[in-house]
């Protein structure tokens, strides 16, 4: 009877064993099903520009006039004659600046020298070899025929025999230092190569910029001959264009206006019609007001002495990083993101900028492709396991086309 109740006892334990099992399973499963689902967005980068307005008046379009600047040089060569017919972009001149030529030459000389000084450290390294064994390899030839010299004999130490194998390690050890001095050698010299590189980029986009261009369409109506002085004409346009706008801007948008930009132009009788204009030039400013004149493009119905508004986009930052102010977190004074990492949330602090519309300027924290959960809510914490509805957009970094850009404000229609 004993037994009988010790077998039933045991078969009631096992039961109640596999029932145990069986919930703990069940409630594991049903909670990695019911992980929360989050949608990730990604970081995308565009030029970031600010919409500004300054008011002009109309006018009867100028011939332009484009003169020598000694502070670019000298002019080296005229590329246009009289009667020739110009666009945007024509070159008219170009400058000659000895100074500029010399820098280049000798960031090009410094930038060819440090070419060298990397062959000469890679040839070093491989001369010492990468363990430490090819320069030795004499060494060790000589060390093998001491060896067969210097077996022990009657009357000598074991110690004697074994000085050959020190004087070996001492020179495998002697170059590894020296092949570690020179990597390290070879990677500062890699890097001044970099630096030297970028630095050419820039004198060399000077150097374009000793190219004066024309700022629009017409007709050449005088070019003079010889080397002109600095302040004399050198080509002068007579445009194409009707009308042109003087425009008065503030100091604070002026610094991000640049002369062959786009611009749009309304008048105060009839806002609804927008005319497409560029600027021409941008004049030195009194009292913080900056005069700016633009050449309009294509027909109006504006009439000299008109009243208009110009409007501008301002270039703030080319390839401004931006995500969606949803996806921002801000706590006190911490702002954050979260991100999903290998199936659990975790959070980075971020620098935030200016808004645009819907999106956030992102200063520090984040770049290009990046994704973070966009709604976020307040439930979540560090380390929980979640479940991303749209893994697609961590296959590539989300940038906007080359012509879009972020302006937060609503643009009218151009007709």
């Amino acid at each position: 009877m004993t037994r009988k109740r010790i077998f039933i006892l045991i078969i009631a334990v096992s039961l109640l064993l596999i029932i145990l099992n069986t919930w703990v399973y069940s409630n594991r499963s049903s909670a990695f099903l019911d992980a929360p689902t989050v949608e990730l967005v990604a970081a995308k980068t565009a030029d970031l520009k600010k919409a500004s307005d300054a008011m002009g008046q109309t006018t009867r379009a100028e011939d332009e006039t484009y003169y020598a600047d000694s502070k670019r040089g000298y002019v080296k060569e005229i590329k246009v004659k009289v009667g020739d017919d110009v666009s945007a972009g024509t070159v008219l001149f170009t400058y000659e600046n000895e100074a500029l030529n010399k820098e280049i030459r000798e960031v090009e000389q410094k930038k060819k020298e440090n070419e060298n000084k990397v062959t000469y450290y890679k040839d070093l390294q491989t001369k010492l070899g990468t363990d430490g064994t090819e320069t030795t390899t004499s060494t060790a030839t000589t060390s093998t025929v001491a060896n067969q010299d210097n077996k022990p004999k009657v009357g000598q130490t074991p110690k004697a025999a074994s000085e050959p194998k020190k004087e070996k390690k001492k020179q495998e050890n002697f170059n590894e230092k020296e092949r570690a001095k020179a990597e390290l050698q070879q990677k500062l010299a890699e890097a001044n190569v970099s630096a030297y590189d970028e630095q050419l980029k820039k004198l060399q986009s000077d150097k374009e910029g000793l190219e004066v261009k024309s700022k629009g369409t017409g007709k050449v109506k005088e070019a003079v001959s010889g080397t002109p002085a600095s302040g004399q004409p050198v080509v002068e346009i007579s445009s194409d264009a009707l009308l042109q706008v003087k425009a008065f801007v503030k100091e604070e948008d002026v610094a991000f206006l640049k002369e062959g930009e786009e611009v749009t132009v309304t008048s105060e009788a009839r806002d609804e019609e927008v005319v497409k204009g560029t600027i021409a030039q941008i004049q030195e400013g009194k009292r913080g007001i900056f005069p700016v004149t633009i050449k309009l493009s294509g027909q109006s119905s504006l009439k000299v002495g008109q009243k208009v508004a110009v409007h501008f986009k301002l270039l703030l930052k080319k390839d401004g990083l931006l995500l969606p102010s949803e996806a921002i977190v801000h706590k006190g004074d911490d702002t954050f993101v979260w991100i999903v990492q290998k199936g659990y949330l975790k959070t980075i602090s971020i620098k935030a900028g200016k808004p645009y519309g819907s999106w956030i300027e992102v200063r520090k924290g984040l770049k290009a492709g990046d994704t973070v959960v966009t709604q976020p809510t307040s439930y979540l914490t560090e380390n929980t396991k979640v479940v991303v509805t749209n893994e697609q957009v961590r296959k590539k970094p989300e940038k906007t086309p080359a012509k879009q850009s972020i302006v937060p404000k609503k643009e009218q229609t151009v007709r």
